[in-house]
């Protein structure tokens, strides 16, 4: 499923560049429930808020995804 060197087991330690795999695991438990996972790409603070807003409330998972440029552009 998810795939790359920079990625880590939750739980172990993370070095630099690095970050844990979590869609593995969200994207297992999609399958095995017959579902889809959201995947939105997020621009502002607000956007960000609303969809965590919105997954928090119907208990399903959300990934969060930002560009290279957005994170350029907002430093």
């Amino acid at each position: 499923m998810s795939t790359g060197s920079e990625l880590v087991e939750p739980g172990r330690p993370l070095g630099r560049d690095s970050v844990y795999d979590a869609n593995s695991y969200l994207l297992a438990a999609a399958v095995r429930d017959s579902r889809g996972v959201g995947a939105f790409n997020v621009i502002q603070i607000e956007h960000a808020e609303a969809l965590v807003g919105a997954a928090e409330e119907t208990g399903l998972p959300v990934v969060l995804q930002i560009s290279e440029n957005a994170a350029r552009y907002h430093g």
